[in-house]
């Protein structure tokens, strides 16, 4: 159960804001890797869990159990039909593209 909302926010990290934007500027959607995707998860304290095979359970910041991805090779790109499921993931936490949005301490 979430304890409390997520605010909208964008990071000062730009390695991993970069991650966020690719995911949501459609010329980019399909250079994000699991490898770019997890490290942007564990930064904001989320935390991605092993499963059966290339299964992986998300866990939101706040410890809540979400839903499962893909965990293909770090170097293997999402392809643009599930970037749908990660950017869903990035917007519940609170995550956003830096357009019009002040920028957090994360």
């Amino acid at each position: 159960m979430l304890k409390k909302p997520y605010p909208a926010q964008i990071l000062r990290s730009t390695i991993h804001q970069n991650t966020v934007e690719q995911l949501f500027d459609l010329s980019q959607q399909c250079n994000v890797t699991f490898g770019n995707f997890q490290l942007l998860w564990n930064h904001i304290g989320g935390n991605i869990i092993g499963g059966h095979g290339s299964h992986r359970q998300l866990f939101g910041p706040q410890k809540e159990k979400l839903f499962g991805i893909f965990a293909h090779n770090n170097n293997q790109v999402y392809g643009a039909g599930y970037i749908k499921y990660l950017q869903t993931a990035v917007l519940y936490i609170g995550l956003r593209p830096s357009q019009g949005l002040d920028k957090t301490n994360k």
